[in-house]
């Protein structure tokens, strides 16, 4: 299938980057090429290293939220609201500069029947996943353990509900959270019906330009498994009818899906009673 027809329908994207962040800029810019991606929009990111926090935030941050954690939450804000006041279209992506799309590669599907697949009642779409938990490669509602804000899709009345929860004037408020739930995949996706499903992942080798510091293990861990089921795993599946059916929870698709298959677990020390083949894969790099 052809990028063309495969990404037919993709909605525009917002990907947030960092003045300083050139390489990634222009790595993600070079990937968006290759798939003949040409709706994107760069969106110039808070650094909360130069302290340009206080410029859009109005209120102070939750106990539990640090300048850069804030500064990541404000870029995506951002980035929504450029797209309210800019086009008119029914559907945004955010990505982050950190993105990688070769995944898209082995979908044995396209966007369009992707989107299709999802309940109706979605404000937004996780397609972008890591866990300290387990990740789960079947389309359903969002849980706490599912992390990342790499990348998603909101829909307009979604977007405009979260302008009218954090926007003050030119600035936004993120102290209406309690403590451990102020990061940016709850403000992003707890105001609403989310549903995930992992399509791309954040380039697990970089170390993040926020802190500084290498990505956590289970960041690694979730990448690993991303690779080895998009590689391997994903080619042997015959329904995808079932993987892409959103039924909540997961119980009753286990009776008809292997959930070795699509169920990747990322920390062992839940599990310890699970055969050590489950906790190593051999994906491809």
């Amino acid at each position: 299938m052809r990028s063309e027809e495969k990404l037919a329908g993709l909605p525009p994207i917002r990907f947030i980057n960092l003045d300083r962040s050139v390489r990634r800029r222009e790595a993600l810019e070079a990937q968006f090429a290759d798939w003949s991606i040409t709706d994107f929009k760069r969106i110039r990111a808070v650094d909360g290293r130069a302290g340009e926090v206080p410029n859009l935030l109005d209120g102070g941050l939750p106990a539990d939220r640090d300048i850069a954690g804030a500064a990541c939450s404000l870029s995506h804000l951002s980035a929504i609201r450029d797209w309210l006041e800019t086009s008119d279209t029914s559907e945004l992506m955010v990505m982050e500069d950190d993105c990688v799309l070769d995944a898209i590669a082995h979908w044995p599907f396209s966007w369009k029947h992707f989107r299709a697949a999802v309940p109706a009642d979605a404000d937004a779409i996780q397609v972008s996943v890591f866990s300290n938990y387990r990740v789960s490669y079947v389309l359903h509602p969002r849980g706490e353990a599912d992390f990342s804000s790499c990348c998603y899709v909101l829909t307009r009345p979604y977007a405009e509900k979260l302008m009218r929860i954090h926007a003050s004037g030119e600035k936004f408020r993120l102290d209406m959270y309690e403590d451990g739930r102020s990061t940016s995949e709850f403000m992003l996706f707890d105001s609403g019906k989310t549903y995930t499903f992992p399509m791309v992942r954040p380039h697990h080798d970089y170390v993040s330009d926020i802190t500084g510091s290498i990505q956590p293990r289970h960041h690694i861990r979730s990448g690993m498994l991303f690779d080895q089921f998009w590689t391997e795993i994903a080619p042997t599946i015959q329904n995808w009818d079932e993987v892409l059916t959103a039924y909540p929870p997961f119980g009753r698709r286990w009776s008809r899906l292997d959930w070795r298959k699509h169920c990747g677990m990322v920390n062992r020390n839940r599990f310890p009673w699970l055969p050590i083949s489950i906790w190593n894969p051999k994906p491809k790099a």
